[in-house]
């Protein structure tokens, strides 16, 4: 679990916001925080009308074929020339990546759908029509928008959000006198993050940047919403499992280690609440007719 989500970080930045992530062709991609598709109103269909759907952009070729490997590495990437590859990836995962937007931070959050959109594995191999290029924020969104045609065209996927309440964490100061970590600092500096090992190191992130990066981790397991009122943007490092060197511990003790660390450093902490949040519910799905 805690190799897949952090695949999921990684694939997370091929299709979906990638923000102040550069992406070098042929390389492993860097954590991301947002997704690339808009919000959309609760309970609308997305991407329905006949008029949008025809301007959404296609992959010039793509293969979608069932992987039987087993359990066995997740591969993201992006190559020269729009060669896109996500290879042994349950079909929630890129329900996700493909419709996500930063209200999305769970897996857990998209909801209904047989069960083998979440045990069976795929790899989709694709090429768009020349490189897709990134926005002014260094952002994917064509690609995103191609992964979402491709997803509607082989799987017959249909999804609409709603609001629904759950379990969430609140991210929240620690002290009553709201003094900030010894690890935490205001900053001026651009936003970068990089997450390894139980180790997040960041700057210019804002706290909202911070809880959708803690949603991430499979030992959290909820939406994280800001609640600390904290305006601007912020250094940090937060360390919960020893360094970049050493092997990650196990989740439970990961879990335990992260919400110890966070009052320790930072100064914050994760109150449990319950919460509305936006969930994407999958109304049809069929399996494709492989290439």
């Amino acid at each position: 679990m805690k190799t897949t989500l952090r695949v999921l970080r990684i694939l997370l930045c091929v299709f979906v916001v990638a923000s102040g992530c550069a992406i070098a062709a042929g390389q492993e991609l860097s954590p991301a925080l947002k997704a690339y598709a808009p919000v959309t109103a609760v309970g609308a269909p997305l991407f329905g009308s006949l008029l949008l759907h025809a301007q959404t952009p296609a992959f010039e070729v793509a293969s979608v074929k069932r992987n039987t490997s087993g359990i066995g590495p997740q591969v993201a990437r992006m190559l020269p020339g729009g060669r896109a590859e996500a290879r042994n990836f349950p079909l929630n995962m890129l329900i996700r990546i493909a419709y996500g937007t930063e209200a999305l931070q769970t897996l857990e959050q998209v909801v209904g759908g047989p069960g083998w959109i979440r045990t069976d594995r795929w790899d989709v191999v694709a090429k768009a029509d020349g490189d897709p290029g990134v926005d002014e924020a260094g952002r994917r969104p064509q690609v995103a928008a191609m992964l979402r045609g491709l997803l509607e065209d082989r799987f017959h996927l249909k999804v609409h959000t709603e609001m629904r309440e759950v379990p969430v964490y609140a991210l929240v100061l620690a002290n009553n006198d709201r003094k900030l970590g010894p690890q935490l600092h205001t900053s001026s500096a651009d936003f970068t993050i990089r997450s390894l090992n139980g180790r997040i190191v960041a700057t210019g992130a804002t706290m909202e940047q911070l809880s959708r990066t803690l949603a991430t981790f499979s030992m959290i397991g909820r939406p994280v919403v800001d609640k600390t009122a904290l305006a601007g943007k912020y250094d940090f490092e937060l360390e919960f499992a020893g360094t970049n060197d050493a092997p990650a511990a196990n989740a439970p003790e990961l879990g335990s280690a992260l919400f110890t660390s966070l009052p320790e450093q930072l100064g914050l902490k994760l109150q449990n609440q319950r919460g509305s949040v936006q969930v994407l519910v999958v109304d049809r799905v069929d399996r494709p007719m492989e290439d």
